[in-house]
């Protein structure tokens, strides 16, 4: 056990727990191209095969949720339903700042937080 205490100083890691990161991916390197194959698929089954279209496809969605949020009174409801753990009271704020920004003409801070907050949101995995 000695031994095992000095070893990962020795290796220029910072704890054990570093040292057993470091041999798990010696041991097992595939296992991280495992997940990111099934994320993948997962991924290609959403957007109908095109790797391409994962990225932007979800954050085209996000920008429809914001602007049906700022425009639809009833989107907020439609959005709590599909989308249970979200903060209500959060996003109510965001969209009633966004339009107050709006009228009178600021910058549009809550209107980049309303789509971190949205896209935190959705791309949150379940």
């Amino acid at each position: 056990m000695h031994g095992l205490a000095r070893l990962p100083a020795a290796l220029g890691l910072q704890s054990r727990k570093h040292l057993f990161r470091r041999e798990r991916q010696v041991h097992h390197p595939h296992a991280g191209l495992v997940y990111g194959v099934e994320r993948a698929l997962r991924c290609l089954v959403v957007n109908d095969g095109d790797p391409a279209r994962v990225g932007p496809a979800r954050l085209h969605a996000i920008e429809r949720w914001r602007t049906r949020l700022i425009g639809d009174e009833l989107a907020l409801g439609e959005l709590l339903d599909q989308f249970p753990h979200a903060d209500a009271q959060l996003l109510r704020a965001l969209i009633r700042n966004v339009k107050r920004e709006a009228a009178a003409k600021k910058p549009p801070k809550s209107f980049r937080e309303l789509f971190q907050e949205l896209r935190g949101v959705i791309m949150r995995p379940d």
